[in-house]
């Protein structure tokens, strides 16, 4: 939508829920969740829908946040971590903190410092059912 005139193009439809639509910073794609996995439109919609490779990861949430530069997607996973992987796709790095596989905690993803050094997000940690 053109935020002045109003007018609306659609670019994408589908019956699947797609989440968390992010602009790359030079308008160039679209970057959003679907089933888990984490794909990309250009913003004309010409080229897409394309699945962005996060090799091993296939339950991502709708938690992404694209780093400053657009070089890196860091993403909330199911499996209670937070993880980072190029933009263009290929093996992610965890960079949350590792923790004891005795206790459950998730990270979800908030926000990245605009020099990609920092990055917010809450942990929830369930004990016995309680969460803190």
């Amino acid at each position: 939508m053109e935020c002045e005139s109003g007018a609306t193009t659609v670019i994408y439809e589908t019956a699947e829920l797609i989440e968390a639509p992010n602009w790359t910073s030079d308008g160039d794609w679209l970057i959003f969740n679907a089933d888990g996995r984490i794909f990309r439109i250009s913003s004309d919609g010409q080229r897409g829908t394309e699945r962005i490779n996060t090799t091993h990861l296939e339950d991502l949430n709708n938690d992404h946040v694209l780093s400053p530069d657009n070089k890196q997607i860091y993403l909330s996973s199911g499996d209670g971590h937070l993880y980072r992987v190029a933009i263009g796709g290929g093996q992610q790095e965890r960079v949350s903190n590792q923790h004891e596989a005795t206790r459950n905690f998730r990270c979800y993803l908030d926000g990245v410092s605009p020099d990609g050094d920092t990055s917010s997000y809450v942990r929830f940690e369930n004990h016995k059912g309680v969460t803190k």
